[in-house]
Parts: C-alpha cells; sequence; structure tokens
C-alpha cells in the first residue's frame, strides 16, 4: 500500500508542477517539509501517519525534481540578442527529416563549437530540401555547415487546441532556425552516437519502404505500424481513424509492443530450454520465466527505439521492466502496481510526459484493461464444449470492448470534444486484422529491409503487407462514412471530467448488484453539456490567434458569424490548423453568416475547408465573383437577439470588378456590432484613405475594434483613432510577419489615446464578453500561461515616452 501511494504522489507532484505559471523557489519546498516532518514527528508511531509522511515526501521531491529540470531547460534558450539574427554554425541532423510546405524540417544539434549564447537543440526548416532524389537530401547523422536566422520557439496560442510552445518545450527544442544561402555538407564524424545510428536505421526503412510500394494509397500508413513515423499520412486518413477510433492502432501502440516482445522472447526461451552446461539444463539453474520476461523486456525496449520512443511505447516497456524486476527480486506486483510503477519511472526519465495525451490514454487504457480482465477472469467457466467455449469468449470481448468504450468516454471527449459510436465495430474488426497480420507482416518487411536482398524479391512481400493493410482498413473506411455515427461535443471542464471519471471507478469497481449500472449515468453531463451563450443584447467576440490573418467570431444568444476565414498556404489552412478545432470545442455546428471582407488569401484561404466542415447559413463578401456571395454594402443591417449589425464600407458592390492591389483592401466590409452595452468595429484591411472617408459614419465611442490591415503603417489614421476613442484595439499578425506587422507607430498611436492594445502575436486569441455588468477580457496567453512561456519569442509592445 505504502509503495503504491508514494509512487501516485510521486505522479501527482509532477502533475501539479506542469501547472505552474512560473517556477517557485526552493524555501517554500523546503518550507513545505519542514513542516510535514513536524507533523509527523509528532505521531510517528502510527503507520498511516508514516505513510503520509513518505507521499508527502515524494510529492514535494517530484516538484522539485520538475523545477530543477525545467530551469536548466529554460538556461538553454536563444538569447533575445540573437533573435532573428544570421548565424553560421555545423549542424547535426539527429532526427528523420519530414516535408514541411516547399522544405525540409529536422531536429538539429548543433556541434562544438557553438556559437555563444545560442541553444544545443533546434528546429530547423531547410526551404530547398528534400527526402530523396535531390543535391539537398538530408538524411540522419549528416553534418552541415548552415547560415541559420535563429527565431525564439513562438507559436500560435488560442483557447483550445495544441500548445506549440509546450510541444517544443516537451522536446527540449529552444529555438526554430531556418537555412539561408546555401550550405556545405561536411565529412560524417566517425563517433558512434546510438541514437543518431537507430535514427539513421529508420530513415533507412522509410525509404526503401516508400520506394518499394510508390505512391500506394496505404504506405504511409505501413511506415506509421512500422517505424511509428507518421508525418506522411493524409489528412484524410487521419479524419476517418478519428471517425471511428482506431487511431491507437495506426501507430506503434503498447499491444504492437507487447506482441513483438512476446513472439522474441518465446524464441529465445525455445532455445534457452534445450541449452546445457556441463550436462545439466540452463533451465534448471536459472527459471525459463525469468529468461522470457527478460527477453521480452530487452526486445521491447530495442523494439521501442527502432519506434521513435513514443508514450505508448515507453509504456509498454517500463511495464515488462517492472515485471521483470519484481520476478528477479521474487516481489510480487499486482497489475495496478505495475501501472503506477512504470508511470513513476517514466516521469523521472521524463516529467514533461504527462504533458501528452499519449500519456493518459495509455496508462488509462492500462488500468481499465487490468479491471476488466479481472472481472472477465470471473465469468469465464471450465468444463464446456468447445463450440460453447469459443462463444463465451466472443461474449466476454465483446462486452469488455463496449465497457471499454464507454470508460474512455469522458477522456476521450475531454481531450478531441469527438465521440464515435462507430469505434465498437471498427475496433472489433481492425483490432485482430491490424495487430496479428498487417504489423506483423509490416515488421517482417521493415527488418528485410535493412539486409542485402534485391528489390525485385522484397517487392512481393511489400505488397503483401500493403494488400494487407488495405483489407483492414477498406470496412473502417465504410464505417467512416456513417457521418452520423460520430458527432462532436464541446470541450468539457475538469468537474465534467471528474464527474464522468467517478462514474466509470464506481460502475468497473463496485460490488455486482442490479444498480450498478446507474454509475454509467455519471458519464452523461459530459456527452450533454452545452456551452453558455451571451444573454439578449448581449454579445461575444474572440479574436482567433491565426497568425498573419484574420479570423473573428461573434456570437449572440442563438447565432454565430464569422468575420474572415484565416489563411491557407498549398494544402494547410487556418481553418484546419485553428478555426474548426476552436470551433468544435466551443460546441459551434453551424455558423448562420460568414462574411469575407475581401480576397486576400490571408482572410479567404479557410473558406474552402470551413465549407467541408461547418454549414453557413448567409455568406457575404467583396471582391468575391461566387453566385452564392452576398456583396456587403454600406447601410445593409439586421438584429440578432437584441444585437443589432450593420455594414458601414463599401459604398459600392466591389464584387462586380476584378480588385487588384490598394483597391482589395479598399474596398474590405466593415462591420459594426452594436449590442444593448457595448460597441465592436471589425475593418478587414482598409486604409487611412477609407478612415478618413467613413469616419463620420462610425458611432463613437466604441469599446472594441478591430485595428485595420494588422496594424500596417498605411492605416490607423489619426483622426481615426481620435473620434473611436476605443477602450480596447485588437491586432492579428504572425510573429515574424514579413510585412513587420503591426509597426511600432502604429501601435503608439494608439496607446497615446488611452487605448488598451492587444496584439494576437504576444496574447494570442483574445475575447470579449459584452454584458449588463461590463466588458470582460480574457487572453489565451493569460488563461493558458505556463512557465515554458517564456517573454523571449513574444513580440514587444513598445512603451509610451514622457
Amino acid at each position: 500500500m505504502s509503495f503504491s501511494l508514494v509512487a501516485s504522489a510521486w505522479l501527482l507532484g509532477v502533475c501539479l508542477a506542469q501547472q505552474w505559471q512560473a517556477i517557485p523557489e526552493l524555501v517554500w519546498y523546503l518550507f513545505a517539509l519542514l513542516i510535514a516532518g513536524v507533523l509527523t514527528g509528532l505521531r510517528w508511531r502510527q503507520r498511516h501517519w508514516r505513510c503520509f509522511f513518505l507521499a508527502l515526501v515524494a510529492l514535494i521531491m517530484a516538484m522539485l525534481w520538475v523545477g530543477w529540470l525545467a530551469q536548466l531547460r529554460l538556461q538553454d534558450r536563444l538569447p533575445a540578442h540573437e533573435d532573428n539574427k544570421v548565424t553560421r554554425v555545423e549542424v547535426l541532423v539527429s532526427d528523420l527529416p519530414t516535408l514541411a510546405s516547399d522544405g525540409v524540417r529536422f531536429t538539429g544539434i548543433l556541434q562544438d563549437p557553438v556559437a555563444p549564447g545560442l541553444p544545443r537543440k533546434v528546429m530547423v526548416f531547410w526551404p530547398s530540401g528534400c527526402l530523396q532524389g535531390c543535391a539537398n537530401l538530408v538524411k540522419p547523422g549528416q553534418r552541415w555547415r548552415m547560415a541559420l536566422r535563429f527565431r525564439q520557439p513562438s507559436a500560435r496560442l488560442n483557447f483550445f487546441g495544441m500548445d506549440g510552445q509546450s510541444w517544443m518545450f516537451q522536446q527540449g527544442v529552444r529555438a526554430s532556425a531556418t537555412v539561408r544561402g546555401k550550405p556545405l555538407q561536411l565529412q560524417e564524424t566517425n563517433q558512434w552516437q546510438p541514437m543518431i545510428w537507430i535514427e539513421s536505421v529508420r530513415h533507412r526503412i522509410r525509404q526503401r519502404l516508400h520506394r518499394l510500394l510508390g505512391q500506394a494509397r496505404q504506405a504511409p500508413v505501413l511506415v506509421a505500424l512500422a517505424i511509428g513515423d507518421q508525418q506522411g499520412v493524409a489528412r484524410e486518413d487521419w479524419e476517418v481513424f478519428n471517425l471511428t477510433g482506431i487511431t491507437h492502432l495506426v501507430s506503434i501502440s503498447g499491444s504492437h509492443v507487447t506482441l513483438i516482445a512476446a513472439l522474441g522472447a518465446a524464441v529465445v526461451a525455445w532455445v534457452y530450454r534445450r541449452l546445457r552446461w556441463r550436462k545439466r539444463l540452463l533451465s534448471e539453474r536459472l527459471p525459463v520465466r525469468l529468461v522470457f520476461v527478460w527477453a521480452a523486456g530487452i526486445g521491447a525496449f530495442f523494439y521501442c527505439l527502432l519506434a521513435g520512443w513514443g508514450v505508448p511505447a515507453q509504456r509498454t516497456f517500463f511495464m515488462l521492466a517492472a515485471g521483470a524486476v519484481g520476478l528477479s527480486g521474487r516481489v510480487p506486483l499486482t497489475g495496478m502496481q505495475a501501472v503506477v510503477l512504470a508511470a513513476a519511472v517514466m516521469t523521472l526519465l521524463d516529467p514533461w510526459a504527462v504533458l501528452s495525451t499519449g500519456f493518459w490514454l495509455s496508462f488509462g487504457a492500462m488500468l481499465i484493461l487490468i479491471l476488466l480482465a479481472q472481472q472477465a477472469a470471473t465469468i469465464v467457466r471450465v468444463n464446456q464444449s468447445r463450440w460453447t467455449s469459443v462463444w463465451q469468449a466472443f461474449l466476454v470481448a465483446a462486452k469488455l470492448q463496449w465497457i471499454m468504450t464507454l470508460a474512455i468516454t469522458p477522456v476521450t471527449i475531454y481531450l478531441f470534444q469527438q465521440l464515435s459510436l462507430s469505434g465498437l465495430l471498427a475496433n472489433a474488426w481492425a483490432i485482430p486484422w491490424i495487430t496479428f497480420v498487417a504489423t506483423p507482416l509490416a515488421l517482417l518487411v521493415s527488418a528485410l529491409c535493412l539486409l542485402p536482398i534485391s528489390d525485385a524479391y522484397l517487392w512481393p512481400l511489400a505488397w503483401l503487407a500493403h494488400y494487407a493493410l488495405h483489407i483492414s482498413l477498406a470496412p473502417v473506411h465504410w464505417l467512416a462514412s456513417f457521418e452520423w455515427l460520430a458527432f462532436e461535443t464541446r470541450a468539457i471542464g475538469v468537474w465534467e471530467l471528474g464527474l464522468g471519471l467517478t462514474g466509470v471507478l464506481l460502475a468497473m469497481t463496485m460490488p455486482p448488484w442490479r444498480g450498478r449500472w446507474l454509475a454509467w449515468l455519471l458519464i452523461l453531463p459530459s456527452i450533454t453539456s452545452t456551452s453558455p451563450r451571451p444573454d439578449d443584447g448581449d454579445w461575444t467576440l474572440t479574436a482567433f490567434d491565426v497568425g498573419q490573418g484574420g479570423a473573428i467570431l461573434v456570437q449572440t444568444r442563438s447565432q454565430a458569424l464569422l468575420f474572415d476565414t484565416g489563411w491557407r498556404f498549398g494544402d494547410i489552412d487556418a481553418v484546419e490548423r485553428v478555426i474548426f478545432g476552436e470551433l468544435r470545442a466551443m460546441g459551434i455546428k453551424h455558423l448562420d453568416r460568414v462574411v469575407i471582407s475581401h480576397p486576400d488569401i490571408d482572410h479567404v484561404g479557410g473558406l474552402p475547408r470551413l465549407e467541408q466542415v461547418r454549414s453557413i447559413g448567409a455568406l457575404y463578401g467583396s471582391g468575391l465573383s461566387r453566385v452564392d456571395v452576398q456583396a456587403c454594402r454600406a447601410g445593409q443591417s439586421w438584429r440578432s437577439d437584441g444585437v443589432h449589425f450593420e455594414f458601414l464600407h463599401p459604398s459600392t458592390n466591389c464584387s462586380e470588378q476584378r480588385l487588384q492591389g490598394l483597391e482589395r483592401n479598399r474596398c474590405s466590409c466593415v462591420l459594426l456590432v452594436q449590442g444593448a452595452h457595448h460597441r465592436a468595429l471589425l475593418t478587414g484591411d482598409i486604409d487611412a484613405t477609407v478612415e478618413r472617408d467613413i469616419v463620420h459614419r462610425v458611432p463613437g465611442p466604441m469599446d472594441v475594434v478591430m485595428v485595420a490591415h494588422h496594424g500596417s503603417r498605411s492605416s490607423s489614421d489619426a483622426v481615426w483613432i481620435d473620434h473611436l476613442q476605443a477602450t480596447h484595439a485588437v491586432i492579428q499578425a504572425g510573429q515574424y510577419n514579413r510585412f513587420g506587422h503591426p509597426h511600432s507607430e502604429v501601435m503608439m498611436r494608439w496607446q497615446a489615446a488611452g487605448t488598451k492594445l492587444w496584439v494576437s502575436a504576444a496574447d494570442g486569441a483574445v475575447r470579449f464578453e459584452s454584458k449588463a455588468s461590463g466588458l470582460k477580457v480574457q487572453t489565451a496567453r493569460q488563461a493558458r500561461q505556463r512557465y515554458w512561456h517564456t517573454p523571449y519569442g513574444i513580440l514587444d509592445i513598445p512603451e509610451l515616452q514622457d
């Protein structure tokens, strides 16, 4: 009991430490230990007080451990004076390069001598790099002399979705860099580096698999099964996997690691049983079961390295290691204790693993499986006929799969805001096929890829593995076509998650009785909860952080309006990367109106994707030639739930002509939002000329203003600012954008007028809630601030000079 309690306290300490907004001083830890020691010393003879003290010490030591490692990682950062500067360095390619836009992205380790102040590990983007068939071929283990433009690890930050800075901090990446000029490849070092060698092996497997399969439909998924590299999997495939709940199967999962480890250990055990030493079987000296479990652990370790050392693979390895240690030391460990011990060891080595969704899904699923296995053991009967046993096993497996689906529902909704009813059928089909057919074939082909075997002999086996995977996924794609089997939910809070998990725990651990199923009803709040909406006459405005682009959501009690849809670059866009996830988390499935201020790609780029993922009522725009678009014109107005909306510009139909250059910006739709208590103004990319022309149409003072043209120097005229007398102004601009937005003079003009200025590059998304009690303002950085969100890499807003 004390062992499990101490390990659980360690995990709790690690989790609490990851909630810090700033790292506390050491004196607070020592003070907590002193108080705990005094209280425990008074009752040391009582066992439960000793357990309490040990647990408290473990909790505090975990927080100390995280704080110390975090300080070391924070110190390894790019100095402010090196930000956005070009420096020539030597770089070692340390991982699998991936395609990114029109180039290659990889993790690079700066080699000695490192320029003073530069971090050791950086994320490098090479615009003209490639993965095969060109002069700038990039692969692990290469050394290059490069001119790199270093930048702080900044990323878009919204109220929901991925925190890019958090991910980079977890990976130990303390700066990003872009290649400038023409790099020079250096001679590779003769020093053997195990991790680089493993990445090179993974690269050889990936390259040869792609060469064997060419453009085959499921080739990237086969690579993901073999070596855990998911970068090439198409977006459409991920949508299918998410809709059907089989994402865990198309990567290196714990079941795959266990299967491979067990097969390898079985071979070792078979050989070991037949080995002799001095006419005695070795199995008489050392039990076969110990050899089996240690062989499984060693095999799992090397396979996990080959698979990229992901969280599910780590969890499986550490659990196997815990079992091996327990057997070797004759220390019996229950399944629960093995899970807790594996999680504690994993967080000891990598305390930021708890920030990964895979950590909680992996260990949570394992705990559920242990509970289900205990229940299944009481169900299975003996002394039955073969067909009766098969039928009973089928019923037990179906029941356990159904319970598993229910059990992970609260966590799935909390993490992904999505629930799949087809997951039960999809997993029932895909688990045996992928686990026992497709994955072994993929691994066999991968192993043979490392041998000097001609492609002509290896090609049939590679296509057999691909065909097996295709058979595995064909029914899954068919199930995904029934969209009504998967539905979205809004992002739930911690209390709803806790209530759902309480229901799961009670339903699975309470003694059997007829009313035990009622505990499952505690999951319902997480499924049926709805987002709060403004009252009549109130509104909520959210300016998303989409980087260099525009996207603003305005909500009333029953309607939602999206003003602009952000950027598009190639096959990626702001809707896919930001807006869709935010709308889903907010529970918005229908947009009553969408306004495209003007047809620049940073404002209209996400519209095609938006129309795929959301239904749209009315579509307004300026400069768009589509027949389904209503041209916005000055004077057009409507009311929604007591909130008045009115276009103030343009005064002509800009969609009747093809606009170019400045005319596109000057024809931007300008929308006034006027509620019962506050006003907001959305301006698009108008310039100072338009501002002076329409200033007489704009009522003042204004509560919230979207600064025109991302804070360009050509906008925010002094007359305009003086007339608006805005309380708050928001600038949507991307960090390090090539236009230099926002301009310092523009920001200072707004500040001089007494306006509170918010910049998405610094504050992330900004939300305004208009209520009778006042205007409430919150930024994503305030809501999600953690110690890794350092002030570096965030736009510096100039202060007024006296």
